[in-house]
């Protein structure tokens, strides 16, 4: 699967998940404390906007503790996606523009 790593703004991101879960977020502060390495986060590129597909507690966490940049990963097959583009567009109706 062809993939393409790039760097943007967190607040650049548009995360297609409309909640968190606290637990969750709990485990990834812990798994952070352990290491130093956040693992990749996954996006799409749709309608020229970028939107999480995957790591939202990650991206939460990372941009509450001040990170403004990071790592993306980008599989290309994904962009065509029909279920992460509904899920771009629900969010987008839903008003949500950033994390």
């Amino acid at each position: 699967m062809k993939c393409d790593r790039f760097n943007i703004k967190i607040k650049d991101i548009i995360p297609q998940q409309h909640f968190l879960s606290q637990t969750k977020l709990n485990k990834v502060i812990k798994s952070f404390e352990a290491h130093d390495s956040y693992g990749d986060i996954y996006v799409i590129k749709y309608d020229n906007l970028i939107f999480s597909v995957d790591g939202h507690h990650r991206l939460f966490y990372l941009y509450n503790i001040g990170v403004e940049e990071i790592e993306v990963v980008n599989e290309l097959e994904d962009n065509n996606n029909k279920l992460y583009q509904i899920l771009a567009d629900e969010a987008r109706k839903l008003g949500i523009k950033t994390i």
